[in-house]
């Protein structure tokens, strides 16, 4: 019997496609975990491997989804408490 290999750490899907965006935006947020503790995260944008999402967007639809993102992430905690950096 032959397994199809699945995505994840240890089967990685063999045609994946690298990403090809032309600019990245980091957001810097804090985060409160469960038992209290704040950290700050730093996510990118459009996240690295998910051309599965964002492959095939234009610039003008990935700018649109992050300043979705930035939105939410105001409005979860608070304009002051989120930065944006470009890269290109």
């Amino acid at each position: 019997m032959t397994k199809t290999p699945t995505g994840g750490f240890k089967n990685p899907v063999p045609d994946h496609d690298p990403d090809n965006y032309n600019s990245y935006c980091w957001f810097t947020f804090p985060h409160t975990n469960p038992s209290g503790k704040t950290f700050t995260i730093r996510a990118l944008f459009p996240p690295i491997s998910r051309n599965d999402q964002f492959g095939g967007k234009t610039d003008t639809e990935i700018r649109t989804l992050a300043f979705e993102r930035l939105n939410e992430l105001h409005r979860e905690c608070g304009a002051e408490n989120v930065s944006v950096e470009m890269i290109s």
